[in-house]
């Protein structure tokens, strides 16, 4: 019997990672876990990818990704520096849509996908303030839909 053995049929839990780890690589090596042991590994595996892959956390990255990506791009020095006067409204709108419309095609397509998912970001946290899930629709109001 192996040391992982010994351990986990003294106390048949895993409590770490590390000891999930080392289980998954036992019963991949030998098949020597029990069955519960073997099962809980499993259990664990698959809360570790749904915590992995949750959607509000895939968000974030991805907005993360989105804005290395367009600061790699993206000069916000020249920006501030050839932007008019922030008080003039309509000439700082009218220079944000004419930067958008000559930039690169990458940036036309990253501004939006970024905006969407800030868009889906503040729907989830304004979700978690109300106390409603904002994947889906309440009863009562129309606010949080499910997209």
């Amino acid at each position: 019997m192996s040391d992982i053995d010994k351990r986990f049929v003294a106390n048949d839990r895993i409590d770490s990672p590390q000891d999930f780890a080392a289980v998954t690589a036992e019963v991949l090596v030998s098949g020597s876990l029990s069955l519960r042991q073997r099962v809980m590994a499993r259990v664990y595996f698959i809360h570790a990818i749904k915590r992995v892959f949750d959607p509000a956390y895939l968000r974030v990255v991805s907005l993360g990704i989105i804005h290395g990506v367009l600061f790699s791009v993206v000069s916000a020095n020249d920006i501030i520096v050839n932007m008019p006067n922030a008080l003039k409204v309509r000439e700082v709108f009218r220079f944000i849509i004419n930067a958008f419309a000559h930039t690169e095609f990458l940036i036309q397509v990253i501004i939006p996908a970024g905006l969407v998912i800030t868009f889906f970001i503040a729907r989830d946290i304004l979700g978690k303030i109300y106390g409603h899930d904002a994947d889906y629709k309440h009863s009562g109001r129309h606010v949080f839909v499910k997209i």
